[in-house]
């Protein structure tokens, strides 16, 4: 496989603004962040690789939000 599509710095800050959208908007999406729909390497990535990063940026907003103070259950429901 070959390498990651963003950086950790990346994909901290794109985790940081999934958490801020996901708890307002019922069903958001990592993919529905403009900054990943309007990178090209995104566009050109394999199914695998989008996967990949889509999970780590839900993981990383998950804690993110649990320690904010958030509730592990509405996470959870937010964020399966």
């Amino acid at each position: 496989m070959g390498r990651d599509l963003y950086r950790k710095s990346e994909l901290e800050a794109l985790a940081a603004k999934y958490a801020q959208n996901v708890m307002t908007h019922k069903g958001f999406r990592p993919e529905d962040l403009p900054e990943i729909a309007r990178n090209q390497e995104w566009k050109q990535a394999s199914p695998g690789q989008r996967d990949k990063a889509c999970r780590t940026i839900r993981d990383m907003a998950r804690a993110l939000l649990i320690r904010a103070g958030y509730s592990r259950n509405i996470v959870y429901r937010n964020i399966p």
